[in-house]
C-alpha cells in the first residue's frame, strides 16, 4: 500500500454465490456508501435483502425484505421521507398477497389519498378502484427494485394481487 492509498481507498464489493453479498455505491458523491446487502445460497437470492439510500447526511434503509429460493417471500417494506416505512407488501413464494400504504402522501400522487390496505378480499372494491386506480393491484416495491440498478430477475411469480 502506497503512502496516499489510505486516503483514497474505497470499499470493495463482496460478491459470492453462497453467503453475504455487499455492494457499495459508485456514484461520485456517494462513493463508498453501502448500497446493497443481501444473501445468496447456491447462486439464488435467499435470506435478507436490504437496499440503502443516502439522505440528510446519513444512510437509511430504502427497501428491506426476504428472499426464499430466489423469490420474494414474507414482509417487504419501502421507506420514503418518513422514518417509518410507507409501503408494506406481503409475499408468499413469489406471489403478492397484500399491499399497505401507511401514510397518505407516500406515493406522491396529487389530489389522491393513498393510505390503505389492499388484499385479495377487497381488491375489486369499486370505491377503492375509483380512489386508487389500478395501482392497488400491482407491486410497488418490485418497480423500485427494477429501478435500483441491481440486475435481479425472476424474483416473482405474480406481481398482481388476485381476488379471493
Amino acid at each position: 500500500m502506497g503512502v496516499f492509498d489510505f486516503f483514497f481507498q474505497t470499499n470493495k464489493d463482496i460478491l459470492t454465490d453462497d453467503g453475504l453479498n455487499v455492494i457499495y455505491d459508485r456514484r461520485q458523491q456517494l462513493r463508498g456508501l453501502l448500497k446493497f446487502k443481501f444473501y445468496k445460497k447456491k447462486g439464488l437470492l435467499d435470506g435478507e435483502f436490504i437496499e440503502y439510500q443516502a439522505g440528510d447526511n446519513k444512510q437509511c434503509i430504502f427497501i428491506k425484505g426476504q428472499f426464499k429460493n430466489n423469490l420474494m417471500h414474507g414482509e417487504w417494506s419501502e421507506w420514503g421521507q418518513n422514518p417509518e416505512p410507507g409501503c408494506v407488501e406481503i409475499w408468499e413464494n413469489g406471489h403478492l398477497k397484500s399491499i399497505e400504504f401507511l401514510y397518505e402522501n407516500f406515493l406522491r400522487i396529487p389530489f389522491q389519498k393513498t393510505k390503505g390496505k389492499f388484499t385479495g378480499e377487497n381488491i375489486n372494491d369499486e370505491k377503492l378502484i375509483k380512489n386508487f386506480g389500478k395501482i392497488i393491484k400491482y407491486s410497488y416495491i418490485v418497480d423500485s427494485l427494477r429501478l435500483s440498478g441491481l440486475n435481479i430477475q425472476k424474483i416473482t411469480v405474480s406481481t398482481e394481487i388476485k381476488p379471493l
